[in-house]
């Protein structure tokens, strides 16, 4: 039986995937997770729907509604938002 992988993401490393193993994984005690900020940088790899961000879940999962009439679907960060000057401005497409 193969057992689901904690977060696995095709761009970490075997080095990223082995210290999360120890440092939690799937237990409850994920220690490393919550001493740990995580930041986003340009994101040209962090998917805004898809990946998990508030208390673990996926703003797919968070909000079912809008995700449904939303066009980018699989958008990553860089993709539906800009930096200009100091303010960050979304661009997010919708159906309606």
């Amino acid at each position: 039986m193969l057992k689901a992988k904690y977060n696995e993401h095709p761009w970490e490393s075997i080095w990223w995937k082995d210290i999360k193993k120890i440092c939690g994984g799937l237990s409850d005690n994920k220690w490393f997770d919550e001493g740990v900020t995580w930041k986003v940088g340009n994101g040209e790899k962090s998917r805004f729907w898809k990946d998990p961000w508030l208390d673990g879940q996926t703003l797919e999962n968070r909000f079912p509604r809008l995700f449904l009439v939303l066009e980018q679907k699989e958008s990553l960060i860089s993709e539906v938002g800009s930096l200009k000057g100091n303010t960050w401005s979304w661009d997010l497409t919708w159906r309606r």
